[in-house]
């Protein structure tokens, strides 16, 4: 079957959703089986327009059979009215914040069930998603199915790498706190300093919270640790380079990132949690959106309330036992439950079910 992916998140851009495509497309079972139309449209009437006339166009051209949409609005409204006239069967995926903003008004939301009630299928990112659509509208339960992103290792760890940002931030000796993502508050970086700030000084001594992402937050987030007296114990790396990226996840003890939802803005699935599992660390997450799916609590890390971050994130700071159980049982399930292979074979038999 010759599929499009319509998309408008793809590399180069940036993201977990562009990531997520890109490995659809680079993992999908039939080789060349899944084409890319990846355009950037303005955000004005004549997207639609444009979207259509090049969509008509690559339909026709390269003989497509069915329809991946990538973005529910505005692609999912232009894919629906190619329906209605070339009767093309399409794929609705869903990761978050996308449905939480085309659900934002009426008029958004009666479009929504007509597309959604048009599809053929409904791919969500994560079960949360797939239950605000159920709650949505009960009768499209039949169409949904969840496929979560998949993780890979895609650098190579060099030692000497590793020991020379030790050295350049003073961690030789040091147990290491990680969080990486971008500086917002639904990350919940405010919620570690808090939790930081309230733990016993002795406790904490031979311990560093280093902090990998740039964002608005970021001087908000630093004014934060000069007001809790955080300022030896916090260390702002800033954007860096995906080498780095995964030296860091392995110079770090444990990955904590508390994320929360925020008027509709929450974690679609959280790819960063698979990640400190696959270099064999432990995780601490709270359970918003879609990271219950990413962090399995007492296998992977600990899921848990953010009445009880404090407490728990004690519990993995003294028990190396703990952490290193959690760390190797999280590797596993990384390994064997999220690659890419097998997300992609999920993704394309949901598609392909009448074949």
């Amino acid at each position: 079957m010759k599929t499009l992916l319509f998309t408008m998140e793809y590399p180069p851009f940036n993201g977990g959703v562009a990531n997520y495509y890109s490995n659809l497309v680079k993992h999908w079972p039939e080789p060349n089986g899944l084409r890319v139309l990846f355009k950037k449209y303005p955000a004005s009437p004549a997207q639609y327009l444009l979207g259509f006339r090049d969509l008509s166009s690559i339909v026709s051209r390269a003989g497509i059979d069915h329809i991946i949409v990538g973005q529910i609005l505005p692609l999912g409204a232009i894919v629906y009215i190619f329906n209605l006239i070339f009767h093309k069967p399409y794929t609705i995926v869903l990761h978050g914040l996308d449905l939480s903003l085309a659900l934002s008004s009426g008029r958004k939301r009666w479009l929504v069930k007509k597309i959604l009630g048009n599809s053929q299928k409904i791919i969500c990112a994560n079960n949360y998603v797939a239950k605000l659509v159920n709650d949505f509208s009960a009768n499209l339960a039949v169409k949904i199915a969840v496929v979560n992103p998949g993780v890979e290792k895609v650098a190579v760890v060099s030692a000497a790498r590793v020991l020379e940002l030790k050295q350049q931030y003073n961690l030789e000796g040091q147990k290491v706190i990680l969080t990486m993502g971008r500086l917002v508050k639904r990350k919940g970086v405010d919620t570690m300093l808090s939790v930081l700030a309230s733990l016993d000084k002795d406790k904490i001594s031979n311990w560093r919270y280093v902090v990998l992402g740039a964002g608005p937050d970021e001087a908000y987030l630093k004014r934060l640790c000069q007001e809790n007296g955080l300022d030896n114990l916090v260390i702002f790396i800033g954007e860096t380079s995906e080498i780095d990226k995964w030296s860091w996840l392995d110079i770090c003890t444990l990955l904590a990132m508390p994320t929360r939802n925020i008027a509709g803005d929450f974690e679609g699935f959280g790819i960063v949690y698979l990640e400190a599992n696959l270099m064999g660390k432990p995780v601490l997450a709270t359970a918003s959106g879609g990271v219950s799916d990413a962090v399995l609590h007492g296998v992977s890390g600990l899921l848990v309330e953010e009445s009880n971050l404090a407490l728990n994130l004690e519990k993995l700071m003294g028990n190396e036992e703990l952490g290193e159980y959690l760390g190797q049982k999280g590797r596993w399930r990384a390994q064997t439950e999220f690659n890419w292979l097998t997300q992609a074979q999920r993704f394309y038999s949901n598609i392909n079910f009448n074949l």
